[in-house]
């Protein structure tokens, strides 16, 4: 039976990874560690700290940006970019627009949150849709698993208990034709739950931030797994 585990798991979506360490990367850089390590590996890509401001700046997708970087508990859970200069309503559309499909183009990377996208019309008053009807502009991608980062072992081990639930060790091993069409479908599904919690775990996003009749574009890259506030019951 362990053979038919293995075989299902390579052949489902993204593989199905399973990793203790498969999280959000900024630059490349894990959304993870203490905050100091954050911002070393942030200064080794070319961003200078302004100790005056605790936070980063430095150039992000060909423009003069503001970096924070958040923690939870002492671990890193959040990276924050901010334009460093503002931009007008007209030019915040095309440039939120251009980002949308620069995520989309990239979908060997990123699974998009939405499968109509997060595209804003061309007459949509953004002005009145902030102040007056408090609507957010935002769009949510998530970064696809890392499948260097595969364990098997653990997968296998998941899938087992929960086979275990229904099934002795001699059925699993040994199944009727029956059995063994209930146990691949049991398979497929805690694969498919795993691969969700992975994803989920690894946001990206961005929205537009009007302060004073100026607007900014800000990204988050966020590592769930940091991010989880029953720690602290």
């Amino acid at each position: 039976m362990k053979k038919l585990i293995t075989t299902t798991l390579l052949v489902l979506f993204f593989g199905y990874v399973y990793a203790q360490k498969d999280v959000t990367t900024f630059l490349g850089i894990p959304v993870d560690g203490t905050r100091s390590e954050m911002i070393n590996k942030l200064k080794e890509k070319g961003f200078t700290y302004d100790k005056q401001n605790d936070n980063l700046v430095g150039e992000f997708n060909g423009r003069q940006s503001v970096v924070n970087v958040k923690t939870h508990n002492n671990k890193v859970w959040r990276v924050t970019i901010a334009d460093a200069v503002p931009s007008s309503e007209s030019e915040i559309r095309i440039r939120f627009n251009n980002l949308c499909a620069q995520f989309d183009r990239k979908s060997d990377k990123y699974i998009s949150a939405v499968d109509s996208g997060f595209y804003t019309p061309e007459d949509e008053d953004i002005s009145y849709g902030i102040t007056i009807k408090n609507k957010r502009y935002d769009a949510y991608y998530y970064q696809k698993p890392n499948t260097e980062l595969f364990d098997l072992e653990k997968y296998n081990q998941r899938v087992r208990e929960v086979l275990l639930t229904q099934f002795t060790p001699e059925q699993i091993e040994n199944p009727t034709p029956e059995q063994a069409k209930i146990i691949e479908e049991l398979t497929h599904n805690e694969a498919s739950k795993i691969t969700i919690e992975i994803v989920e775990s690894k946001p990206v996003w961005f929205c537009i931030n009007k302060y004073l009749n100026q607007y900014y574009i800000r990204y988050f890259y966020d590592n769930e797994y940091n991010n989880n506030s029953d720690d602290d019951l």
